[in-house]
């Protein structure tokens, strides 16, 4: 979802392909788009907290808004954690791509790779439209 443009996912996926093993697998997972959260985006939206190490906290604060005809999302976190008493932030952007059912198995079909399957989730349940993930199980 990082690699924005076509060529550069199909020539990371080639890579892979070209780098594992005869018969080996090569695994990814991706979410399945939620078309009210991209349209309507998130602003400073705490998605994680907790703690880590004993007395010191950590959490990320999201904001993103979607490009529905691109079809990326651009995301800004702030990662705020505790150290020694004080509380420390980084920010970091990032765009991601974002990918439905059909263009997924295109990008797959187009790429080496010639054995896929993609399912719900990380137990091999088959993609519903309750899924939140396509994990994706590619062999050579």
């Amino acid at each position: 979802m990082h690699l924005t443009p076509f060529a550069e996912q199909i020539t990371a996926l080639n890579h892979v392909y070209n780098y594992l093993e005869e018969g080996g697998k090569f695994i990814f997972d991706l979410f399945v788009p939620n078309p009210g959260l991209l349209e309507r985006g998130m602003n400073e939206v705490t998605d994680f907290e907790g703690e880590y190490a004993p007395g010191e906290t950590v959490r990320r604060i999201t904001t993103s808004h979607s490009d529905i005809v691109n079809q990326i999302t651009y995301i800004t976190f702030r990662i705020e954690w505790s150290e020694n008493g004080k509380v420390l932030s980084e920010t970091w952007n990032t765009e991601l791509r974002l990918f439905f059912r059909f263009e997924l198995e295109h990008l797959l079909t187009s790429s080496k790779f010639t054995h896929f399957n993609i399912f719900g989730d990380y137990h091999e349940n088959p993609l519903t439209t309750d899924s939140k993930d396509f994990v994706v199980v590619c062999r050579k």
